[in-house]
Formats: structure tokens, sequence, C-alpha cells
């Protein structure tokens, strides 16, 4: 989806008009429509304003569902190496605590015999 078409959909669906969208921008309708066509882009003021209009984040706006969906992947890696090393720091504690028992337990023997 390009910068227009997000806009245009988000404008429709809020149900607001080319001409009620200038107005809250301060902006013609023609430069509304422009941006609807990708004829042009917003200035970063009038993204930030947008985004304020739509509740969504300046991210939505301005980056192509590719970028969304690589910045998603990497989230999702980075939350698997995560998990590994934890698990990793589970095993490695575990085998602590046998080592430390089993020496306890070979002192003991020690002792009784």
């Amino acid at each position: 989806m390009t910068f227009g078409d997000k806009l245009q959909y988000l404008r429709k669906t809020k149900g607001i008009s080319q001409e009620e969208l200038a107005s809250q921008l301060n902006l013609s309708r023609q430069a509304i429509s422009k941006w609807e066509n990708n004829s042009s882009i917003p200035d970063v003021e009038n993204i930030v304003k947008l985004s304020n209009i739509f509740d969504v984040p300046t991210d939505y706006l301005l980056k192509s569902e590719v970028e969304i969906a690589k910045l998603d992947i990497k989230d999702d890696s980075s939350q698997k190496k995560l998990k590994v090393n934890s698990f990793e720091s589970i095993f490695i504690v575990m085998g602590f605590i046998g080592v430390f028992i089993m020496g306890i337990l070979s002192a003991i023997r020690l002792l009784i015999l």
C-alpha cells in the first residue's frame, strides 16, 4: 500500500471528505488529492498531524508493508534468541546444582565411612 492508498483508506474509514481533512490541516483540497494520488507527499509536520487525526503511528503512514513485515520478523527472531538463551541458562544452572549436590553426597558418604 502506498502512502496515498493509506491516507485515502483512513480518511474514508473515518468518514471525512478531502475538504474536511484539508480544513483540519489548513490546506487546500487539492493538496490532499495530490497526496492520495501519490503526486506529492506531506511534510513532516503534516505527517504528524495526520498521525494524530487518524490515531495511527507515523511509521504506518510512511513505511511500506514490506518494511513493516521486515521489522516484525526481526522482532520475532530476537525473541526466539532470548528464549534460547534463557533455556541455556536454566540448563547450566541446573548442571551446577547437580554437581554441587553430588559433591555434598560424596562428602557425606566419606564422613559415614
